[in-house]
């Protein structure tokens, strides 16, 4: 049997003090892709704390987190599985995505291009058609970065480092993949389509399954 986490139990477990007032503005469906894994399962746990707020939420995965969450309905498809893809959007017709999945950092590079710039692409795609009207992507701060030199005040205004002056190819394709994301944010033909990309640094905490546990292995 699954074990199921309520959400306020599984937010006072985490330690967050997650404010019903900073979520006013109701969002519809939402689908976060992802959801199995750390940040994605926050941002869900976050959601459900202000039930006006989506009167959907779903998670998308390549299979179910361990300890499922009362409230989202859960769906599995691999990112690059176009048909899969169109046929959850159809069906759910999400106002916002949220897209928080990745691959692994030691994952084949092949796999980190069909996941991040073929993956995204789809999504878009897909979004753009069943009518989303909101579109996060979740990048990461090193797209700024050639892993070497200091950034001071860094902001958005700072250039992508890609091709061969980024020597992380996991962070060439996330750059590539904000490159398309963004190009796509209240275009000619989808003017009310909006999009953001967000660019977290190193991410661990509750449900890290990365540097924690690297540290701990270590």
């Amino acid at each position: 049997m699954e074990k199921s986490t309520e959400p306020s139990d599984a937010a006072d477990d985490c330690n967050l003090n997650l404010k019903r007032d900073l979520l006013q503005v109701p969002l519809g469906t939402v689908l976060v892709t992802g959801g199995s894994g750390g940040l994605a399962n926050q941002i869900l746990l976050l959601l459900l704390t202000s039930r006006r707020v989506c009167s959907h939420l779903h998670s998308l995965d390549l299979r179910p987190p361990p300890e499922p969450i009362n409230g989202v309905q859960y769906h599995t498809a691999g990112l690059t599985d176009e048909a899969a893809i169109r046929q959850l959007f159809e069906s759910i017709r999400p106002d916002v995505v949220i897209h928080c999945a990745n691959p692994r950092f030691d994952a084949p590079k092949h796999v980190m291009h069909k996941v991040n710039v073929d993956g995204t692409r789809i999504l878009i795609s897909a979004a753009k058609d069943s009518g989303t009207k909101a579109f996060v992507y979740t990048s990461s701060a090193s797209v700024i970065s050639d892993a070497w030199t200091d950034l001071r005040g860094a902001d958005g205004s700072f250039p992508l480092v890609m091709g061969d002056r980024q020597p992380e190819f996991y962070t060439h394709t996330k750059a590539q993949a904000e490159t398309h994301v963004l190009s796509q944010n209240r275009s000619a033909t989808h003017p009310n389509f909006l999009i953001t990309a967000i660019r977290p640094s190193g991410i661990f905490g509750c449900g890290d399954s990365y540097v924690i546990p690297g540290i701990i292995a270590a």
